[in-house]
């Protein structure tokens, strides 16, 4: 792109690409040189709503997933997580620790099998 002439000299908009989010309220993009050249520029976080706190989106989460299983037993955690709108890490980690709780349990085979909703 130098020799095109689209840049004055090489690097000259990484401080650009920093400055603008810097003001933009973001994390200072991080700059990775292997095999090949990569920029990571971070997103804000999602905004809770109003006066909630992490721990009651995470009680919320956990009362959905639980209607989810008590309307249909069968319910995949794909099925819940496009449910809900949430990534299938985010219910695999919930439901995992869910269960641990003794919240919730699998019966049957971990394909197919059905949920049962213990409080």
């Amino acid at each position: 792109m130098f020799w095109t002439g689209y840049i004055e000299k090489v690097g000259t908009g990484t401080e650009d690409i920093v400055n603008l989010c810097k003001e933009k309220g973001l994390k200072t993009p991080e700059y990775h040189q292997e095999e090949d050249f990569r920029v990571v520029i971070w997103r804000k976080a999602k905004r809770e709503s109003k006066g909630e706190s992490k721990g009651e989106s995470k009680g919320r989460t956990k009362d959905k997933i639980k209607r989810a299983m008590y309307g249909n037993k069968h319910i995949t955690l794909p099925e819940i997580a496009n449910m809900l709108g949430l990534s299938l890490g985010a219910i695999e980690k919930a439901v995992r620790k869910m269960q641990e709780s003794g919240e919730i349990k699998h019966i049957g085979p971990n394909k197919g099998g059905e949920w049962e909703v213990l409080d």
